[in-house]
């Protein structure tokens, strides 16, 4: 995205250095007064961040919050941004997204706290959703995103009847807090057997 310049590539407003230098042309330069978008910028800068790889993206962000947002992350921390970085991609505007978008997975299990908007949406079922997850959980063989997700949708959703988004939603209020997470199946791996209980266990 340039001021007072065409895109360089016909409906596309990303463009490397490189390409802009080969496709410059004076004769293209716009004399009109440019003006300055900053939501376009935004859009622009998330575009990039989306062509990162994923451990140079982790990079910058662990790089960014040191620096910038007084994170003081060390390598533990470091190695669970690096794990969340495909989880949060996609979902980036500016590096300094990324902090909040993982507090939940570096916070002490018992520093999370429970938004108002996530309790609000807890249903009198919840207490007996999380239990029978904790009871699947508990003795489940291997602790990987797709192992957990085929063992709660078979408890939860096949066996109890309860809709998928009925079913998880408790799930994700208790490991973040929050009603919008990174993806859950995932986040759990991320977080741990022993984490992921003691958070489902604190709400149930």
């Amino acid at each position: 995205m340039l001021l007072g310049y065409p895109p360089v590539h016909e409906g596309n407003d990303v463009a490397s250095f490189d390409d802009f230098v080969a496709d410059f042309d004076w004769s293209k330069v716009s004399p009109a007064g440019p003006v300055f978008d900053m939501d376009k910028l935004n859009w622009l800068n998330g575009a990039y961040i989306r062509q990162l790889e994923p451990t140079e993206l982790a990079q910058r962000i662990i790089a960014y919050a040191n620096e910038f947002q007084s994170a003081g992350w060390g390598e533990r921390e470091a190695n669970v941004v690096t794990a969340a970085v495909p989880l949060i991609q996609e979902r980036l505007v500016l590096l300094a997204d990324a902090k909040d978008q993982v507090a939940f997975l570096l916070a002490d299990d018992a520093d999370i706290v429970i938004a108002d908007d996530a309790r609000a949406q807890l249903r009198e079922d919840s207490p007996q959703v999380i239990d029978a997850a904790v009871e699947v959980l508990t003795t489940l063989p291997t602790w990987t995103a797709d192992a957990i997700q085929s063992a709660l949708k078979e408890k939860l959703v096949t066996e109890m009847g309860i809709k998928a988004r009925f079913a998880f939603a408790p799930l994700r209020v208790a490991l973040s807090g929050q009603k919008v997470s990174p993806p859950l199946f995932e986040s759990m791996e991320i977080l741990g057997r022993d984490s992921t209980l003691r958070r489902l266990k604190a709400l149930s």
